[in-house]
């Protein structure tokens, strides 16, 4: 008789418990969103998996921190938009901008320090860019958001034309909308080469090539990340000196890869 009442005791017991445990949220960790624009050799949707020498390095050091993240693609200017509202956490291959500074945190050391612009031109057009004078007075499609460089950023002699993306840029260059179309090289050669376009369109001979204009790993002020950021930054540091970074980039970029690690 005594057994039946504990079992009855423990049984209601296991009633009232499993009632609590389900009137709560279960506790889950945090996950990570990583930001995914289309920006080829450095972070790009290949099908429905994330590819790039950017995404890759930014897994392995969150993997490394035992974080976990999931991956949001968007164009540039949501990726902006949502390192500054917190929609996500982090993005890659950031330059430094004071007013940006206000809700990113860049992380230290940059990823890489080159940052070689171009300016591409149909073949079979009369536009030739040799040099920076030769952009005056011409239409220039520029990936809304993008920075390029301050001189050029910031010189109303060259007409702007704002798109959401390189593809369309390069769709306004076919249709004689815009002049010249302005790029990273790594970005434009691999898309003009996937989009078939090499005997359509040519990198003009004017290259925007500084001896150091570091790029960064930018974490939203809103995200919990913010917290971690010196270990994110020691984590990518080691990775440097070890050589993963390397190894990572040589996978996408093989030799180009030299051009681009912090030595």
């Amino acid at each position: 008789m005594k057994l039946r009442k504990l079992n009855k005791f423990f049984f209601r017991l296991f009633i009232v418990i499993c009632l609590v445990a389900t009137s709560y949220p279960a506790f889950s960790e945090p996950v990570v969103k990583i930001a995914v624009g289309n920006f080829p050799p450095w972070v790009y949707m290949d099908g429905n998996d994330v590819r790039g020498a950017d995404y890759d390095l930014i897994v392995k050091i969150l993997d490394r921190m035992h974080i976990k993240y999931e991956s949001e693609p968007m164009i540039f200017s949501d990726i902006i938009e949502g390192l500054k509202e917190g929609t996500v956490d982090i993005s890659s291959g950031l330059f430094y901008r004071e007013d940006r500074d206000k809700y990113i945190q860049y992380v230290s050391p940059p990823l890489r320090t080159r940052n070689m612009k171009g300016f591409y031109v149909l073949r079979s057009g009369n536009v030739h860019i040799s040099k920076y004078n030769d952009l005056l007075g011409r239409r220039v499609a520029v990936c809304s958001g993008v920075r390029y460089f301050p001189v050029f950023d910031v010189d109303h002699r060259i007409e702007k034309v704002q798109t959401t993306s390189l593809e369309e840029s390069l769709d306004l260059l076919l249709n004689k909308r815009v002049d010249v179309v302005a790029s990273g090289l790594l970005l434009a050669d691999s898309v003009i080469s996937s989009l078939g376009m090499r005997d359509k369109v040519i990198r003009s001979d004017f290259v925007y090539n500084p001896r150091s204009a570091p790029s960064y790993l930018g974490i939203s002020r809103k995200s919990f990340l913010l917290e971690r950021s010196e270990e994110l930054g020691a984590v990518l540091k080691l990775f440097q000196k070890n050589g993963e970074q390397e190894r990572i980039m040589r996978k996408y970029l093989g030799a180009d890869a030299d051009k681009y690690l912090i030595k």
